[in-house]
């Protein structure tokens, strides 16, 4: 068990922590967070199986009509299988030679948040590859009795979507699609480069941030962060997965012509852990304020460097 879990088990507040704690959270957040710890004192064992349950369950959002003509407009459709799941991609510019783009969203995201990116990479000659995750989006209302999804499961699809297009030649990466692209990249898919835009890469960091924005009860943070270690250890096989989904780590794997999109007003990513990212990546990096973490999808400043540095990337 890596430091980061081992200060959460002594209870030693890290950075994280402080910043988890100075957020101004939604009612929501309290009132889930006072339910869990009432519900620990009645029945521990119910108190960690739901919460075990909300932290692997994306909320789930009706696609608004807007969104399913967006996936229609593409001009293929393709199916997929991974995670034991039949999914769909959709490829726009299909006889573009340039190179194929795959981008990959982050938890209670989707392929369509990247709709304002499709036209300037089309005009740069590549093939643009969108998917939603599973238990996101359109897939979720395709496979309804998938509630529940983990990082894996993203890898697993960027990996399949490899085999169906031969090969993904740039990869743009958002939220928790940092680490979905870092574990495939283990798992051996091969990417030329890569645009991160606010990537979380700690997985320990996420857990630890999770517990204390719900501001839970130190006792089931303890029993909750056994479970999360019993659970992962045996989906990974018995991998060090703390130490494997960390930023240093994050850092080996991405291609070393890589961009780093973040913003100085980003509430869901660390910002000691983007500039750590920074520093041991080595990469182009391009530094936004006022944006946070999902406006800066579809900001043209943005969208116009990425596609500029894959353009350059891979002429």
């Amino acid at each position: 068990m890596n430091t980061a879990m081992t200060q959460l088990n002594e209870l030693t507040p890290p950075e994280q922590i402080i910043q988890a704690k100075s957020q101004v959270m939604s009612w929501q957040y309290r009132w889930t967070g006072r339910f869990f710890n009432g519900l620990n004192v009645v029945s521990p064992y119910l108190a960690i199986k739901w919460l075990m349950k909300l932290w692997f369950t994306p909320i789930r959002v009706k696609p608004s009509k807007r969104t399913e003509a967006f996936w229609k407009s593409a001009d293929w459709q393709f199916e997929f299988e991974a995670a034991g799941l039949k999914h769909q991609a959709s490829m726009w510019g299909k006889n573009n030679t340039r190179g194929v783009i795959v981008g990959v969203h982050g938890w209670r995201g989707s392929g369509y948040q990247f709709k304002h990116w499709v036209q300037p990479l089309l005009e740069e000659g590549f093939k643009v590859v969108l998917f939603d995750a599973p238990a996101h989006g359109m897939h979720a209302y395709q496979h309804p009795n998938k509630r529940q999804t983990n990082v894996l499961e993203f890898a697993e699809c960027l990996c399949a979507i490899e085999k169906e297009v031969d090969k993904i030649d740039g990869l743009i990466a958002h939220s928790l699609g940092g680490m979905a692209a870092t574990e495939a990249i283990h798992l051996g898919v091969n990417i030329k480069t890569t645009v991160q835009i606010a990537p979380n890469l700690d997985l320990a960091s996420l857990v630890t941030r999770f517990c204390y924005q719900l501001n839970l009860s130190y006792s089931l943070i303890r029993t909750f962060n056994k479970r999360i270690d019993e659970y992962l250890t045996e989906l990974f096989n018995g991998l060090d997965f703390w130490g494997h989904f960390t930023v240093e780590k994050g850092a080996q794997l991405l291609p070393s012509n890589g961009l780093l999109v973040f913003d100085k007003d980003d509430k869901e990513t660390l910002q000691s852990e983007m500039q750590s990212l920074k520093k041991h990546w080595q990469c182009e990096y391009l530094e936004t304020q006022g944006l946070g973490h999902f406006k800066i999808l579809k900001d043209d400043a943005v969208i116009k460097k990425s596609v500029t540095h894959f353009s350059e990337q891979l002429d």
